[in-house]
């Protein structure tokens, strides 16, 4: 948390590198210390550290940090999707959702890797659950939703759809 602060605070990229490269030397199953190294590279460089992201990506599950794993984990699957990596996105993102069923964001990402490699009615699929899980409020999701259904030539289902999600 200390080092957070120092990279928003000060933008002391350089004292947060060193701290975290050796609280991750000492423990290298620490995911949230894995997790701020990444954040600090890519605000520090512009760039990111390809082997932190492959040491992220073999973490098991760890309950005392749930939470920042699957953060971890969900990270890594977005920096993975720029790269195009659909099938390592796919793989990351369903260790995510063993883990927790209802992650929407893990839903709602899966939804867009099917999406992006144009299988429409997987992708429903996942935006569906994701927008049940948001109890139907989210409406970005629901629009996706609607996008994809008329994409899929489901006309009814999309006009549905849309209704739905602007009078939410």
């Amino acid at each position: 948390m200390s080092t957070y602060c120092n990279v928003i605070l000060r933008n002391d990229f350089v004292n947060a590198q060193n701290f975290l490269k050796r609280i991750v030397g000492e423990n290298p199953h620490l995911a949230p210390a894995m997790l701020c190294l990444c954040l600090t590279n890519l605000l520090a460089t512009k760039s990111v550290d390809k082997e932190t992201l492959k040491e992220i990506t073999k973490l098991r599950m760890n309950p005392r940090w749930g939470d920042d794993s699957e953060r971890a984990w969900l990270h890594v699957a977005d920096f993975l999707m720029q790269a195009r990596m659909y099938d390592k996105v796919e793989a990351l993102l369903k260790k995510c959702l063993k883990v927790n069923r209802s992650s929407m964001k893990a839903l709602e990402m899966m939804g867009m890797v099917y999406e992006r490699q144009e299988n429409f009615t997987e992708a429903a699929k996942f935006y569906n659950y994701a927008w049940d899980i948001s109890e139907k409020r989210d409406c970005a999701i629901g629009y996706r939703i609607a996008s994809l259904q008329f994409k899929c030539q489901n006309f009814v289902q999309s006009i549905q759809i849309s209704k739905q999600v602007s009078s939410s």
